[in-house]
């Protein structure tokens, strides 16, 4: 199998991994990016950019993975700015998620070490908000 064959069947079986999730209509999308903004607190602004683009990101990568890049604290946060539970609304492991050198650092080592220690900050080394490209 060529490297394109390999590629292309990836992309397939990564598009298989989305048929439990809720699917979000764009403007489901934007009435919860349009409320937040609306309903946000007077401070600064980083906040609430930074829930926003979470979301955005959030169903390609699982919300899994999210908890990998970022403590449970500021997803909660980030959770209460937008009104919504990552877990209700994004898949478990989205087909972006082998993008993620935390996904990938913990798919070695999760037969070691439970996923939420590694949430947790127990496991060190493992936690990162770095990307790749898969080729």
């Amino acid at each position: 199998m060529s490297n394109e064959d390999e590629r292309i069947d990836r992309i397939r079986k990564a598009d298989q991994d989305w048929v439990n999730v809720i699917k979000m209509t764009p403007d489901q999308k934007f009435e919860i990016i349009r409320n937040a903004v609306l309903n946000y607190d007077t401070g600064t602004i980083d906040p609430l950019k930074n829930a926003i683009g979470v979301f955005m990101i959030g169903e390609h990568l699982g919300w899994k993975v999210l908890l990998l890049m970022h403590n449970q604290k500021t997803i909660q946060k980030y959770e209460k700015i937008l009104g919504v539970k990552f877990c209700d609304i994004f898949p478990e492991v989205g087909a972006g998620a082998k993008r993620s050198i935390a996904w990938n650092a913990w798919c070695r080592i999760q037969s070691l070490e439970a996923f939420w220690r590694v949430v947790r900050g127990e496991v060190k080394s493992v936690k990162s908000a770095i990307i790749h490209m898969i080729t």
